[in-house]
């Protein structure tokens, strides 16, 4: 990777706030691909000779070419009078800052700052809810001192976790703690916006760029400036957006369709997909580059089904603004606790206002009809065995097609992606089916 020499830089990336956990430096490209070592409090030595703590096979990195110790705002890195050089976003530096997910160059290889996994287990905080977050098991306490942490910080954050799991009120919850908190709060969904717009409605957009723009627009990354901008079902971005957006996350800067110039924003970047990230870039559906870019603090959010037992704490905040009483126990709790939640926390809000909206007034939660829709649909329906077979055979595959599309929808909350993803097709051809059938995104008949 041959890399142009720009003026030496003794300082590239501001960090001012302190990190409050450990950092590692990981082998991104080359030969020594796959390698990592924690910075620790001693720091590393990187090069190819023996006694290096992280030796790299790379003929054009020097037997000691650069040092890295801990810093408060990520890894100070310094240049052993390397023969080639040690690079930060295309600059060549001496003596430089790298917060967590800056990628360093150092020959033809490529090293990532990122969060340190190897250190001991996130301890359990003993609040019960942070923000809109709610729960009492390890893995929410766990996750709120994770949100605890991030949150002061500017760093990118990526949520992953299954439709329903509240991914959106976890980016709000970091926006309400941060500094950005008097700023704006965009929330932009990948999914929800035509492959044709996407460019427009994310970069925004000059007047004349395109028939139609009678006038300038805004995309969503100008309007979050001086706050937090959520990309929601971001692995829905084809490749080459995943470009422009690695491009806007590494340099602050934007270019709207049909501008001529580049423009400075400042934003803070959380993002959420409903699919794991990691196994995206394996199918080469995503990249490489932009995951790590992107997912410097991972938070995955547990499904309900894994923290069962905080389904009576949540069902007690669905219920706090109501006259329902009575304890939240016996077989209505019991029922509710041995469901499947497909749907998350979603479908438990939904099922609870739907017997609040049943329920008579003054009922107690033992009396409450909880309705669950655990069932899958019946494959039947009415043959007319007199027509000719081709014929018979287009209606069994038309009906089947339509009922399980309207399924998918009802299964997922209208969540397209999410149902195309778990019919294992692509989100175009599920939304034919949509639309071929006559079904609303929110698995309701049209007509």
């Amino acid at each position: 990777m041959k890399q142009v020499a720009k003026p030496a830089s003794t300082e590239v990336a501001d960090a001012p706030e302190r990190l409050r956990y450990g950092l590692r430096l990981a082998v991104l490209t080359g030969a020594s691909k796959g390698l990592s070592r924690s910075i620790g409090r001693a720091g590393l030595v990187i090069g190819t000779d023996d006694n290096c703590d992280l030796v790299l096979q790379d003929r054009r990195v020097s037997r000691r070419h650069l040092r890295a110790t801990p810093h408060p705002g990520g890894v100070r890195l310094q240049d052993l009078d390397s023969r080639n050089g040690v690079f930060l976003r295309g600059v060549r530096v001496t003596d430089a800052v790298a917060p967590p997910g800056t990628v360093v160059v150092v020959g033809t290889t490529e090293l990532i700052v990122e969060p340190d996994e190897d250190l001991p287990s996130i301890p359990l905080t003993n609040a019960d809810r942070i923000g809109g977050l709610i729960g009492r098991s390890p893995r929410m306490r766990q996750l709120f001192t994770l949100i605890e942490r991030a949150a002061p910080t500017d760093y990118t954050v990526l949520v992953e976790g299954e439709t329903g799991t509240g991914k959106e009120v976890v980016a709000r919850t970091i926006h309400e703690l941060s500094s950005r908190r008097v700023g704006p709060f965009v929330v932009f969904d990948c999914s929800a916006t035509a492959e044709a717009l996407l460019e427009s409605d994310l970069f925004g957009h000059v007047r004349g760029a395109f028939t139609g723009a009678v006038a300038p627009r805004e995309g969503a990354i100008r309007r979050a400036h001086g706050g937090t901008l959520f990309i929601d079902e971001l692995n829905s971005l084809s490749l080459p957006m995943q470009g422009k957006l690695l491009r806007a996350l590494e340099t602050r800067r934007i270019l709207p369709v049909g501008a001529d110039q580049e423009i400075e924003v400042d934003v803070r970047f959380v993002a959420a997909a409903n699919a794991p990230l990691h196994d995206e870039v394996k199918a080469k559906r995503f990249r490489q580059d932009l995951f790590f870019r992107i997912s410097v603090v991972r938070i995955e959010l547990p499904p309900l089904r894994d923290r069962r037992e905080d389904i009576a704490l949540l069902v007690g905040q669905f219920l706090q603004c109501t006259d329902v009483g009575g304890e939240i126990s016996g077989p209505n709790l019991d029922r509710l606790s041995a469901y499947k939640w497909p749907g998350n926390v979603r479908e438990l809000r939904n099922v609870m206002e739907r017997a609040l909206a049943l329920a008579g007034p003054g009922a107690k939660f033992s009396d409450l009809p909880i309705l669950l829709s655990d069932t899958r649909p019946a494959l039947a329906w009415a043959l007319d065995l007199d027509r000719p077979l081709n014929e018979v055979r287009e209606q069994v595959v038309a009906t089947a097609e339509r009922q399980y599309a309207k399924h998918m929808l009802e299964r997922t909350e209208g969540n397209v992606s999410e149902a195309a993803r778990r019919a294992g097709v692509s989100r175009r051809h599920f939304t034919e089916l949509v639309r071929k059938y006559g079904l609303r995104d929110n698995g309701e008949d049209e007509g």
